[in-house]
């Protein structure tokens, strides 16, 4: 800040006449270096400084001014305040929540269980019908296992772009869990079906697949969870509920 002889440099002792307590030199020096602007004006209308002493002395603390003014700006606009009674939230922050809170209103769509006849197509990839689950009094006399009822599936199923990895589109109980009508999972059973599943390349279908299975408990539909690879060995998951007949 510019000290006080720039000022006091400039005095016309030649103008000194009595005045008034606000035109006294010592007043106008300090509201000059205090607050610049009440010292310009009292500057102008004093009659104890000569017209260049006044031009100097205004250029001087109004430029001082300005750059203080400056600097308190740019600390005044970095600064965010902040109360005890208020809390600042992002707009990014408030859109995240406001997205949550809407998604969290609408509840998830149900993913669809397929019956018998209905297929499940996924584009591009395959398709897959499941066309009865029929039960078989076969009992195989070498097996260990004592189901309650013995269900066969029969299935049919169609390459729709599937490309050849390790093997071309095969769908068979490695894709299946069986579960009866008491939640129990079931176990495939050497039973006779009179087909079996197919490598099926793309554009061709496999019909008349079939899969034995024993129930551990005697149940009036079962369900079937079903999870094929198509390509990039990207899983597809589905869910068929079968009444057996």
């Amino acid at each position: 800040m510019p000290r006080v002889f720039i000022v006091d440099g400039f005095y016309d002792d030649a103008v000194w006449e009595e005045s008034r307590w606000w035109q006294q030199a010592w007043l106008i020096t300090l509201a000059l270096i205090v607050f610049p602007p009440a010292g310009i004006v009292l500057l102008w209308i004093s009659k104890r400084f000569n017209l260049a002493p006044k031009i100097i002395s205004t250029v001087i603390f109004a430029l001082g001014f300005l750059i203080i003014l400056g600097n308190l700006g740019g600390v005044f606009s970095t600064t965010t305040p902040v109360t005890a009674d208020s809390t600042t939230v992002p707009a990014a922050n408030a859109t995240t929540t406001s997205n949550t809170a809407q998604s969290a209103a609408k509840p998830a769509p149900e993913k669809k269980v397929y019956g018998p006849g209905e297929t499940w197509t996924v584009d591009g990839q395959f398709a897959l019908t499941f066309t009865a689950a029929s039960l078989t009094d076969e009992r195989n006399q070498f097996s260990e296992q004592n189901p309650a009822q013995v269900v066969i599936l029969s299935y049919d199923y169609e390459n729709l772009g599937v490309e050849k990895n390790f093997m071309e589109l095969y769908i068979s109980s490695n894709n299946f869990k069986v579960i009866d009508g008491a939640g129990v999972m079931a176990a495939t059973y050497p039973a006779s079906t009179s087909g079996n599943p197919q490598k099926t390349p793309i554009g061709a279908r496999c019909v008349g697949a079939q899969q034995a299975y024993g129930l551990v408990n005697a149940s009036g539909e079962i369900t079937v969870q079903v999870e094929v690879y198509g390509n990039n060995y990207k899983s597809y998951p589905a869910s068929f509920k079968l009444p057996i007949s």
